[in-house]
């Protein structure tokens, strides 16, 4: 039997994963058997990879309600609020034009894993044209995963001198910042890989923005997306074996519901 499924037989069926029971207590909406088997299996093969022990924040917004979709997955005090989005269940939520989604998380005061030269961001976007999926900036310091058009993607100290391109934002889209060098991925496959100055923490406190840009704590092109997250993380920096396994495991809970 393996690791993931050790887990989820291990009390006659249902997941027996500490984490998963607790995420699964916090839904005031409690999900079905079967949307509890792809949050188990989720969880499970994410912790089997390595990547769970990684992670800062993990929103999951392809939910059953919106207050799910609100949760992070990895600690309660950075849940967003209820009234900032529409939810389209079981795809994701569209950002509101006057609400912020707010994480109420700083790096500089909150990180556990996300650090200065050791961090990634990403999630996944449908439809996105123009657009923040998820970061802050303080001056001209840009922690944003950012996309400007159909194939232009911005991320780590992004500028008009350090873009890193994909054929489309539309999917599993992360970027991993490690002893100055960003490598991005796209659906799990190496997209390009370039040095850039360490900046994943402020000077500032400023505090990471879904769907809109947070300008030294202020906040900018609201709503700057045009699409609908489907998931959002930040967590220290992820190997390319590890984009790869996640984009595979957010796949199959997708495609689970």
């Amino acid at each position: 039997m393996s690791f993931v499924n050790s887990y989820r037989y291990a009390s006659g069926g249902g997941c027996s994963d500490p984490d998963v029971t607790a995420i699964v207590a916090r839904m005031t909406v409690p999900p079905s058997t079967a949307r509890e088997t792809a949050i188990c299996e989720l969880v499970t093969g994410l912790k089997a990879d390595g990547i769970w022990s990684k992670l800062d924040l993990l929103y999951v917004m392809a939910a059953h309600d919106m207050q799910a979709a609100s949760l992070n997955w990895i600690d309660a005090s950075f849940d967003y609020s209820l009234s900032a989005g529409v939810l389209v269940p079981d795809v994701g939520v569209q950002p509101n034009v006057n609400i912020i989604i707010n994480t109420n998380y700083a790096p500089l005061l909150d990180s556990t894993n996300y650090a200065l030269n050791d961090a990634s961001f990403g999630g996944v976007w449908d439809g996105l044209a123009n657009g923040v999926l998820i970061g802050a900036r303080n001056g001209s310091i840009n922690n944003l995963l950012r996309g400007f058009s159909l194939t232009d993607i911005r991320g780590f100290n992004q500028g008009g001198s350090n873009v890193l391109t994909v054929d489309t934002p539309t999917g599993f889209v992360l970027d991993s910042l490690n002893s100055g060098t960003v490598t991005r991925y796209k659906n799990g496959s190496l997209i390009d890989t370039q040095s850039r100055a360490p900046n994943a923490s402020f000077s500032g406190i400023s505090t990471f923005f879904l769907g809109t840009r947070n300008t030294n704590n202020v906040s900018t092109d609201i709503i700057e997306t045009s699409a609908t997250i489907r998931m959002a993380f930040c967590s220290s920096s992820l190997t390319g074996t590890e984009a790869a396994d996640f984009n595979t495991r957010i796949g199959n809970y997708f495609a689970a519901l």
